[in-house]
């Protein structure tokens, strides 16, 4: 537990999740979080951040690893085209073919609206464990938490009502039949991804972006395995709804 967490917890800011069965929310052994009602204001920076995360979805409709992953990929495809121009005319036309790839791919990402990866990016900044400082949001360790929840389909639709889905419409995410949709999906984004950092492993890539697209390739398979449970038993899934709780056992996990 850091220092920040620890003032933050001691000063009735913040508070374990309960779930609606009124088990804490707890991840691989870890407990997660959110802002009290008296510590709703600590918690700006943390709704300003999804903030931006709604603003880049509603405009790109784009995951933060899907535009870094296209932005890193398109680049080293183009310094290749650079560095062939006059040497090998093969190679700059293959290079110029992988990155309108990539291009093509964030435009049919961009016509297909809602995503998952809102809901878990969302849930990673809202959400947050005892090595956090409750003030700020660390990229990394929202990510994580992110993957994390992924790995817990049961936890699915209690997501889909944190309270900003009554500005988006989140409960969509819930039918069998976009599920099942973005699953094919999935599939072939996750080969489509896995070709393009071999191909650019082979073509010499720095190690930064290869670590890019590796960072979106993880966000996809553990999609994936979202995916493949809620499609195979959506019955285990528990009613949608939170409770937070103020008794003596809400103190923080050792």
């Amino acid at each position: 537990m850091i220092k920040d967490f620890k003032e933050a917890f001691d000063a009735g800011l913040i508070e374990p999740v309960r779930l609606p069965d009124g088990k804490f929310l707890e991840c691989e052994g870890v407990r997660y979080y959110q802002a009290s009602s008296e510590g709703i204001n600590m918690g700006i920076s943390r709704w300003y951040v999804i903030g931006d995360i709604f603003r880049r979805h509603d405009e790109l409709k784009l995951s933060e690893d899907l535009l870094r992953a296209s932005v890193a990929s398109t680049k080293s495809f183009l310094k290749r085209v650079m560095a062939q121009v006059n040497l090998d005319a093969e190679q700059v036309l293959d290079a110029a073919r992988e990155a309108l790839m990539v291009q093509e791919r964030v435009e049919q990402r961009i016509n297909l609206g809602l995503t998952l990866e809102l809901v878990y990016e969302i849930a990673g900044v809202y959400f947050f464990a005892e090595d956090e400082n409750p003030h700020e949001v660390d990229s990394d360790k929202r990510r994580r938490n992110s993957r994390r929840f992924m790995a817990k389909p049961e936890l699915y639709p209690f997501f889909l009502q944190l309270p900003l889905s009554r500005f988006v419409p989140l409960q969509q995410l819930f039918h069998a039949a976009t599920l099942n949709s973005w699953k094919e999906k999935n599939e072939l984004a996750m080969l489509d991804w896995a070709l393009t950092r071999s191909k650019l492993k082979l073509n010499g890539a720095d190690s930064a972006t290869i670590q890019t697209i590796s960072s979106q390739l993880e966000t996809l398979y553990g999609l994936d395995g979202l995916l493949d449970r809620l499609s195979k038993d959506t019955t285990t899934l528990f009613p949608p709804g939170s409770e937070t709780s103020s008794d003596g056992s809400n103190s923080p996990s050792s």
